[in-house]
């Protein structure tokens, strides 16, 4: 299986429920690359420094946790487990330009990290 993935976003619907996490990130990018999956017919996944991956029917609380390097040995494990249980082989991770945007190391260590773990391709398309 191939997965389009990116990551979440600091804005968030404003909201004490569960949602879906399609519909918690308010995100132009995420929107856009959740489309195009569809359009592809590809399956796509949101990744979260609090939950790891996330498929976009995904309920889950509004919360404000930024992925860090420390915290790396515990959401790798997490992000490499739902790859393997998933049967993904490919990932398509679609990211900012790290020279722009040093903010997304994180993102970037922690998606090639768990996909050298399970051995999973990774494309690493980057966006304006």
């Amino acid at each position: 299986m191939k997965i389009y993935c990116t990551t979440c976003c600091k804005e968030k619907a404003s909201t004490s429920k569960k949602i879906a996490a399609i519909d918690l990130y308010l995100s132009g990018r995420i929107s856009a690359i959740y489309k195009w999956s569809k359009k592809d017919k590809i399956a796509f996944r949101i990744l979260s420094g609090k939950y790891g991956l996330l498929r976009p029917e995904t309920k889950i609380e509004w919360y404000d946790k930024k992925l860090e390097m420390e915290d790396l040995p515990q959401i790798v494990p997490i992000i490499a487990e739902h790859l393997s249980e998933n049967k993904i082989e490919e990932v398509v991770f679609f990211a900012k330009n790290l020279t722009d945007f040093p903010d997304w190391k994180p993102y970037y260590e922690a998606i090639e990290k768990a996909c050298f773990l399970v051995n999973t391709f990774l494309n690493i398309r980057i966006i304006p």
